[in-house]
């Protein structure tokens, strides 16, 4: 049982920044350009900022502590409103804004550790999308799940997340979400701890939103990697992973996207094959 005396002031608010190489490599995916509306909705002290100085993208970001905001707001980004606010209220009140990209990391802080109204606000966000809420969730998840929703048809989603997105049941109406609503998603799994002090893994999320709700869903891929080398790769190429889910069975839990490529197709024909299901 956790109790919440028992944890850090960092934890408790889920302040672990991302290494600038990380990064640089999701900002140079999603491609800011002059003009693009970026939204940054937990910048820290703005460990995204260095990557996107010299884009000319227009910048929108959020944070909750106003000691980090002020640091973020004094590296002097062009083109860049810090709010120190809760950005999931915000979310809420945003009817009809629409940005070109998404980057961030967001707090990885478990519900019951969540003061009151941020609790309220991540219900309500569940409950605009028609999602299914549980008290299991995590602050990440209501985060990722009004991004999407803020994010323009065919604009690029590309985040630092828990690696329990691919399994854990409290993030299955976001899985289900993200399948809906993506022409391709992509998870950057490493073999390595990438934030020192944290108990659990993370991994990079990539999503592209459909162009249209007429577009076919193309799937998910996940790209095991060791190391950081992959970083000095093009990240298109790694967005370009084959897909070992299909955008049928998205929804699910994304282990399927683990098991080797010939004995996926084996299960998927099996699953197909009528005879089979009762």
């Amino acid at each position: 049982m956790n109790f919440i005396a028992l944890e850090t002031e960092q934890k408790l608010r889920g302040g672990y920044y991302t290494p600038e190489d990380l990064a640089s490599f999701l900002t140079r995916w999603v491609s800011p350009t002059s003009g693009t509306r970026v939204l940054e909705p937990s910048c820290g002290d703005g460990a995204f900022f260095p990557t996107l100085q010299g884009t000319g993208a227009n910048v929108t970001a959020f944070e909750l502590s106003p000691e980090e905001a002020a640091k973020a707001s004094a590296r002097g980004l062009p083109d860049c409103t810090v709010h120190n606010r809760d950005f999931l209220g915000w979310a809420l009140e945003s009817k009809g804004k629409q940005f070109d990209a998404v980057i961030g990391n967001p707090p990885f802080v478990r519900y019951q550790y969540l003061p009151a109204a941020f609790q309220a606000n991540a219900e309500r966000v569940f409950s605009r999308l028609n999602c299914k809420f549980t008290k299991h969730t995590n602050a990440w998840v209501p985060f990722i799940l009004a991004l999407m929703d803020l994010l323009r048809p065919g604009g690029r989603l590309a985040m630092v997340v828990p690696s329990e997105i691919v399994h854990v049941m409290h993030a299955q109406s976001l899985r289900t979400y993200l399948g809906e609503q993506c022409r391709r998603i992509v998870i950057v799994d490493p073999q390595e701890i990438w934030f020192e002090g944290t108990l659990q893994g993370a991994v990079l999320l990539m999503a592209e939103k459909k162009a249209s709700p007429e577009v076919h869903g193309e799937g998910l891929g996940i790209q095991r990697v060791a190391g950081r080398d992959f970083l000095q790769q093009d990240p298109e190429a790694v967005f370009n992973t084959p897909r070992a889910i299909n955008g049928k069975t998205v929804a699910g839990k994304w282990t399927r996207a683990l098991v080797p490529t010939a004995t996926l197709s084996i299960l998927e024909a099996i699953e197909e094959d009528s005879r089979f299901c009762r």
